[in-house]
């Protein structure tokens, strides 16, 4: 996509040196360009087995060619690619390299701001406290933020009463669901307690939910005794 692209050996030598050769250093480029950085880290992983991760910064500044809109859409499908071909070109017996990669995009807040516009007066209108449209992948990102959890944690999900139950290494639940009655929260309860036995998890784990999820306030105080008295001690709400 560029005339000139960076020499990806060049940066993988540069940055042995002056990483001094650790396995597990943290790279940042806040210039990501078509992503060769992240390239030139996935490569020295591949050639000594190494853990290195990468953090890559881009604008969303317009291109318009060839099918990718910005700069950053090149990026992202720069770094598959690599991640692509440096996997196909492991052997059997090396280490399993991963080039897995998150993408975010800075947004604003999920939560409605307070402006103080006769709009946000009305008392019924502002029951919902959440931005419209936004995703419940939305809503555990910006979690993960205020909780100041590593947005690297292992994730995994699961599908619990029509809404995704999200499980960060044991130490984050989060349930973004709707319309949930005594009989969904008794369900989602159920859930956490069977997936936290199951790896073996610590009691004191946090619970995240959706503040107006719950159809009433019966609904939510039964889901709230019920965690406690399943050994949850902390339960939040977005």
């Amino acid at each position: 996509m560029f005339p000139f692209p960076k020499d990806v050996n060049v940066i993988s030598r540069w940055l042995g040196l002056v990483t001094q050769n650790a396995t597990e250093a943290l790279v940042l480029d806040f210039f990501a360009g078509s992503g060769s950085t992240g390239h030139a880290v996935m490569d020295l992983n591949a050639a000594d087995g190494g853990d290195r991760r990468y953090i890559l910064v881009q604008l969303d500044e317009f291109v318009g060619t060839d099918g990718y809109d910005t700069i950053a859409g090149i990026t992202r499908e720069r770094l598959r690619r690599a991640g692509n071909l440096i996997a196909s070109k492991r052997t059997l017996d090396a280490a399993d390299i991963d080039t897995g990669f998150r993408s975010y995009r800075l947004a604003s807040s999920n939560v409605k701001a307070w402006d103080g516009t006769p709009d946000q007066l009305d008392l019924l209108g502002a029951v919902d406290n959440l931005v419209t449209g936004r995703t419940t992948d939305d809503l555990l990102v910006e979690t993960m933020l205020r909780l100041g959890v590593d947005l690297t944690t292992p994730l995994e999900t699961r599908e619990v009463a029509g809404s995704t139950l999200y499980n960060l290494a044991g130490t984050l639940f989060a349930y973004f669901g709707t319309d949930i009655t005594v009989g969904r929260a008794n369900e989602v309860t159920k859930a956490l307690v069977a997936w936290r036995d199951e790896i073996q998890g610590d009691a004191d784990t946090t619970v995240v939910v959706r503040d107006t999820g719950f159809v009433d306030a019966a609904a939510k105080l039964n889901f709230a005794a019920a965690l406690e008295q399943a050994g949850f001690t902390t339960l939040r709400s977005i």
